[in-house]
């Protein structure tokens, strides 16, 4: 799926519920992302090592990670995987296998190599025209025709009803999920007495299906609906993507778990902005 039109997201202020979200994420991988930093300068490295060979008929990426970051023990992500997942959505070529040499500068680095498909049903789907070499197309931006484009609710039981009918369609027709319930969560009172909904949704992938791995086809799933998408927490490798609609509400959606007795699920929530009641 192309979305063509390219647009910058910008976060609404006072999204608590949501914030608190990714700001968990990424506290749990080592530091906050700077989007104007670049991706791997966002994660201390600052010139990252491409380099290629041919094995057989196989294209062989070899990328040294090296970062001046502070790795705390018992890190939620492995620094290795990071590495590994932006430097599959990063570099401009065929990539059959990737080797990853990384670690702190100063210490030992480690070193771990991944197959294509195993990248694959790690992280997703690469971005457009990478494979042949051509710059990522960015983040995917709403579309003009998008359901939810241009859509505006004026009062909290109507974006409460919206922001249900998007993560049940989400959940039904992109994940492909037979039962999905998203939850009001609660309405937080703005001045003047408006509310601000939250909406909430979690969902457990069956089988192995990584739930890592379906933040791409999220991510354009919620673009094509006519939403604001930012990718830029998961083009540095973190486990998420945030959206907005043109009226202002937010949604993120995050990977987490993976662990007993915490399984690996997606965790969406979205805000509804402050409304009549």
């Amino acid at each position: 799926m192309s979305i063509d039109a390219r647009r910058r997201w910008r976060p609404v202020a006072g999204v608590v519920a949501i914030a608190a979200v990714l700001v968990t994420v990424l506290m749990v991988n080592g530091g906050y992302f700077d989007p104007q930093s670049g991706v791997w300068t966002s994660v201390g490295v600052d010139d990252p090592a491409y380099d290629s060979r041919t094995d057989g008929s196989r294209t062989v990426v070899t990328v040294e990670a090296i970062t001046t970051l502070r790795l705390p023990a018992g890190r939620a992500v492995p620094f290795a995987r990071q590495a590994a997942k932006i430097a599959w959505r990063d570099y401009r070529g065929q990539i059959d296998v990737l080797e990853v040499t990384s670690g702190t500068k100063g210490s030992p680095p480690t070193r771990q190599s991944w197959r294509r498909d195993e990248l694959e049903r790690a992280f997703g789907w690469r971005p457009d025209g990478l494979d042949e070499g051509r710059e990522p197309p960015g983040p995917p931006t709403g579309a003009g025709g998008g359901m939810y484009r241009n859509t505006t609710v004026t009062t909290v039981r109507e974006a409460e009803e919206r922001l249900r009918e998007l993560f049940t369609g989400l959940g039904e027709d992109e994940l492909q999920m037979a039962t999905v319930t998203p939850q009001v969560k609660g309405r937080s009172p703005c001045d003047g007495g408006a509310f601000d909904a939250y909406v909430v949704l979690d969902l457990t992938l069956p089988g192995t299906r990584d739930a890592e791995a379906a933040l791409p086809g999220v991510a354009e799933y919620l673009a094509a609906a006519g939403l604001d998408v930012a990718t830029g927490e998961l083009d540095a490798g973190l486990p998420s993507v945030s959206a907005s609609f043109t009226d202002g509400a937010v949604v993120s959606v995050v990977a987490a778990g993976g662990g007993e007795p915490d399984p690996q699920h997606l965790h969406f929530g979205a805000t509804s902005g402050c409304l009549g009641a």
